[in-house]
């Protein structure tokens, strides 16, 4: 079994930092590098920091920890990430679809661009909380919970005035 080389270890060290699973790093590094080095799962396992059979040295972990926190807190290097991307390969998609005259598909990709317009896949939420003595802050945990409780009771009702079967029903 050869030994891999410096810029080998780095690819490994690098896609395991990425959250890849060890098989999926064999595939990449297969596919990388023409010559395999007889790699396989075990030895990729190796290069795992994270793992109790880590056994390839400090250097690695210095270069493994810096990139799994780049990786992490980097959102905006994913594209999909980013709502332009999203919006961008939606009408791509929907323009496709009318291409093909496939309008149902162009109908639901217009409304998925409006959804995601809108906010429906963010976790941003409208509450609007109204209190007439100042807020909440203002207020004992007593007085928060009676609050909170009407507030509740409130929302309640609408919803069960809204939703209760007309009275002029017959049995």
């Amino acid at each position: 079994m050869a030994d891999f080389s410096n810029e080998q270890k780095r690819f490994i060290v690098v896609a395991l930092a990425q959250f890849r699973q060890p098989a999926e790093v064999v595939a990449l590094f297969r596919e990388e590098f023409e010559d395999d080095a007889g790699i396989n799962v075990r030895r990729v396992i190796g290069y795992d920091p994270t793992r109790p059979s880590y056994n390839s040295g400090p250097e690695w972990i210095e270069l493994f920890e810096a990139t799994r926190a780049a990786y992490v807190t980097d959102v905006s290097a994913i594209p999909i990430a980013n709502q332009a991307f999203r919006l961008n390969q939606l009408q791509r998609m929907a323009a496709d679809a009318i291409k093909a005259g496939n309008r149902g598909q162009a109908a639901a990709l217009m409304k998925q661009a409006a959804e995601e317009i809108g906010g429906a896949y963010t976790n941003e939420r409208n509450v609007k909380v109204e209190q007439t003595k100042g807020g909440f802050r203002d207020l004992q945990p007593e007085e928060r919970r009676q609050a909170i409780g009407d507030m509740i009771r409130e929302a309640m009702g609408k919803d069960a005035a809204q939703n209760a079967p007309s009275s002029g029903a017959t049995q």
